[in-house]
């Protein structure tokens, strides 16, 4: 371990049945001494874990969940001064966490602030009922590759949890009242991830005007124009990330008033049939020379991957 460093990686023997977790004396004795007072409790309040799915370790994110009297971590990431239990990655390939589990999770975490349920396919809207009734100070909520929630469950959750940052719904197929559920509940709304064949442009421009504080912006829906193109330009000025796709054939115009309104710090994506134009590349290399074209319809930054790697630094930092 680093002297100074926020995070521990250890391997540790927890007590999953208790709503407090103690830790074993051979772990206490890895703590840095500036942590005494966890030493003299013998125990940590709570976690914030971050699993490493490999080999046997992958099956680690259910075991947790479901509650097993003791349970053997691998590599798991400590932060002492968090306030809550934060899984950042469930995903990787199907996971077997069930309405069942997240029930149990969300009746003994009850200060959970982050939840990823990346390929959680056997969950249902009830899953999404126990956290919103449970978990009041959430601030974000993944669910990537997991299409068995609707969005009536999401517009629940969402008056419920009124300070979401994150919220990744691309499965969701939202519609317009669910957009305008997200602008009047997440004033602090920094990444939005969301695709539908429903949407339309008005709920998302009044969206983006409402949210300044967008950092990381995916948009993919069948209607846009270059209405939100242009509304993004004047409304997001510390946009990191910016991922666009639709029917409609945007113009080298609206991109260009997109590059000169708002720097994209980090990686912008465009539709297919748009980026493979000439005139694209010219244009972001001169409005956009940070920009570096990774692949047809892909410009990402140097620093990129960089902010790629303190995503879940910044995350334990801010929330």
């Amino acid at each position: 371990m680093k002297a100074g460093c926020r995070f521990y990686t250890v391997k540790a023997l927890i007590d999953t049945s208790s709503r407090e977790n103690f830790i074993r004396r051979s772990l206490v004795d890895k703590l840095e001494m500036e942590y005494t007072e966890y030493k003299e409790k013998n125990r940590l309040e709570c976690l914030d874990l971050s699993f490493q799915y490999e080999g046997k370790d992958r099956l680690l994110k259910a075991d947790l969940v479901l509650g097993l009297p003791w349970l053997w971590l691998c590599e798991a990431k400590i932060d002492m001064e968090k306030q809550g239990l934060t899984i950042y990655d469930l995903g990787g390939d199907s996971c077997p966490i069930s309405d069942a589990g997240i029930k149990l999770l969300t009746q003994s975490c009850t200060e959970l602030q982050a939840i990823d349920l990346d390929n959680c396919e056997y969950i249902t809207d009830k899953s999404i009922e126990y956290i919103a009734n449970s978990c009041p100070n959430l601030k974000k909520l993944g669910l990537i590759c997991c299409n068995t929630i609707t969005e009536n469950a999401i517009v629940g959750l969402l008056r419920c949890c009124t300070q979401i940052e994150t919220l990744l719904i691309p499965e969701c197929n939202i519609s317009d009242k669910a957009m305008s559920v997200i602008t009047e509940s997440c004033p602090q709304l920094r990444t939005l991830d969301v695709c539908s064949k429903i949407l339309t442009d008005e709920p998302v421009i009044a969206l983006i005007e409402s949210c300044r504080k967008v950092e990381d912006l995916v948009l993919h829906y069948r209607n846009m124009t270059t209405s939100v193109i242009n509304t993004i330009a004047q409304n997001c000025p510390v946009l990191r990330s910016l991922d666009v796709e639709c029917d409609q054939e945007l113009s080298v115009d609206s991109i260009g008033t997109l590059l000169k309104g708002c720097t994209i710090r980090g990686r912008l994506a465009l539709l297919e049939n748009v980026a493979l134009n000439s005139d694209i590349d010219k244009l972001v290399s001169e409005l956009a020379p940070h920009l570096m074209k990774r692949s047809p319809g892909i410009w990402i930054s140097k620093s990129w991957d960089i902010y790629s790697l303190r995503d879940e630094l910044e995350l334990c930092q801010n929330i």
